[in-house]
């Protein structure tokens, strides 16, 4: 993870963006820290670009900023 500042999450994903393989990590990884099913995870916007919007379901956000330890 990179950072987050201004209610936006940074994360480096190194995974190439080839066949949607980028965006299969980055929900892979956000599951794991957040210890949520991958199904609750939805990019909404900029599946084929470097910035995205991603919809999680099944947490609030303080329960997310606290699984990321950025309280």
């Amino acid at each position: 993870m990179a950072g987050y500042s201004e209610n936006v999450l940074h994360v480096k994903i190194a995974a190439p963006p080839v066949e949607g393989k980028a965006n299969q990590k980055l929900i892979e990884y956000l599951s794991e820290i957040l210890d949520i099913r991958k199904s609750d995870i939805t990019i909404d916007k900029g599946s084929t670009g470097r910035r995205k919007l991603v919809i999680i379901s099944g947490k609030t956000k303080e329960e997310i900023l606290t699984s990321l330890k950025m309280t």
